[in-house]
């Protein structure tokens, strides 16, 4: 069960207060790694592609106002997200550095955080095999360095999950609670998937049975109102207009899970490993180059699918229905979303959930190492998770999902500045992308 302090003696599953020398210098050289890739990224300064253009050309010309209504070419964001984007182009310009500087900051953060939510529930070494997965996962760097949400949400789901483990573990606190509440009501305006994350939290909260049944109900009541009437609040003014969106409808319309028949069943397995696959490797990793569709397959069923079932049980069999909800919870609230047809699985649309994989992920690995070798447990657990990073480096030389390199509309611009000395006009169609 998640409780207990400082001053409590460590218990299963819980480290020790102090760090030894090897596991500080282990811990920096993961986070300074991460963080140095992600520099790297952001100050290359690749060019904007298309859809980072259609949300940025939004950014650039409205007000804060004005961003609450539809976005063009039917794109859809939280309005916390597109007010720190319009307050960064505001103070930097309209800029590649600009755009994708709160998504920077957010992929710096979401490592040091995945640690300190690790520490506070599992071993050292299923904290540091999370971290190095969320530090050098594909689309953990490459939505580090992309003006869209996805990398905010990553970041939204790992600090509410920090912020709900001291409502857990102190109950009788108000102000833990009070600042839970609050932040669960302003993450819902900054993430599209932060409902999802609260709802494994509610679950988490109802499943506490230390708690005194009134305060209980009083507590999920207040969170249902705040949280269910931000959300509701969202849905209708924001959100909503990306789900009843025509042409975004047709777009992810073979992304929704589906379980009614084996083809269906066979289908949404494949969108599950394809979203592993976007997000832990890439297209243009080692092993997705080299290994074949097969031996994808087996890598994603075998390292990563298996052990964060593995993690998910391990979970339950230490903290309970309390730390299933909670690291399970958002996940099994995002299938269910997409089983009703309202939430499509794909990669970048399930990064919010990469955080609490790599936890559970990394639980599962110290559990296979330590029944495998048992004396060379941790370096079992290194091994294998060496084996996943490995195998999503990047063939090209550059780290990010796709191995792409949008340069063309910035040459495009560049030859079009140079020719065009008389500043004689240049007319776009009407149906143009905003980049090449």
């Amino acid at each position: 069960m998640i409780r207990g302090s400082e001053a409590d003696p460590p218990r299963a599953g819980r480290p020790s207060l102090q760090m030894s020398r090897t596991e500080q210098l282990v811990l920096a050289t993961l986070l300074a790694v991460s963080a140095v890739i992600r520099i790297q990224q952001y100050t290359a300064g690749r060019a904007l592609w298309t859809d980072e253009a259609m949300l940025a050309l939004s950014v650039a010309i409205r007000s804060p106002l004005e961003l609450l209504e539809p976005l063009y070419y039917s794109q859809v964001a939280p309005p916390v997200f597109l007010w720190s984007e319009s307050l960064a182009v505001l103070i930097g310009g309209v800029n590649e550095a600009s755009l994708r500087i709160v998504p920077f900051v957010a992929g710096l953060l979401v490592p040091y955080l995945v640690w300190h939510v690790g520490e506070r529930l599992f071993n050292r070494t299923s904290t540091m095999i999370a971290v190095a997965l969320a530090g050098f996962a594909p689309a953990m760097v490459f939505y580090s360095n992309e003006a869209k949400p996805y990398g905010v949400d990553a970041l939204v789901t790992v600090g509410l999950v920090l912020l709900a483990l001291p409502a857990l573990e102190r109950p009788n606190e108000q102000s833990v609670w009070t600042k839970l509440l609050l932040a669960g009501v302003v993450s819902i305006w900054a993430s599209a998937s932060a409902v999802f994350v609260l709802a494994g939290i509610s679950g988490a909260l109802a499943a506490d049975s230390t708690i005194a049944p009134s305060r209980r109900v009083r507590r999920l009541g207040a969170g249902a109102l705040a949280w269910g009437g931000a959300f509701a609040a969202a849905y209708l003014t924001v959100y909503r207009k990306g789900i009843d969106d025509p042409y975004m409808r047709d777009f992810w319309q073979d992304t929704y899970l589906k379980i009614q028949s084996p083809d269906e069943l066979a289908h949404s397995l494949v969108l599950v490993l394809r979203s592993l696959l976007w997000i832990f490797l890439g297209e243009s990793s080692v092993l997705a180059s080299f290994a074949g569709v097969v031996g994808v397959a087996l890598f994603l069923l075998v390292a990563l699918l298996g052990p964060l079932l593995i993690g998910v049980g391990r979970v339950g069999r230490d903290h309970g229905w309390i730390g299933v909800s909670m690291l399970a919870g958002p996940s099994l609230a995002m299938t269910a979303a997409s089983l009703n047809g309202t939430y499509p699985i794909a990669g970048r649309l399930v990064v919010f959930q990469v955080p609490l994989w790599c936890l559970l992920i990394g639980y599962g690995y110290d559990w296979i190492a330590s029944r495998v070798f048992v004396s060379y447990s941790r370096i079992t657990a290194g091994v294998l998770t060496a084996s996943v990073v490995v195998a999503g480096l990047p063939v090209t030389g550059r780290w990010t999902v796709r191995q792409m390199q949008w340069s063309s509309s910035r040459e495009l611009i560049a030859f079009e500045e140079a020719s065009n000395r008389d500043g004689e006009p240049v007319y776009v169609t009407a149906r143009g992308a905003p980049t090449c």
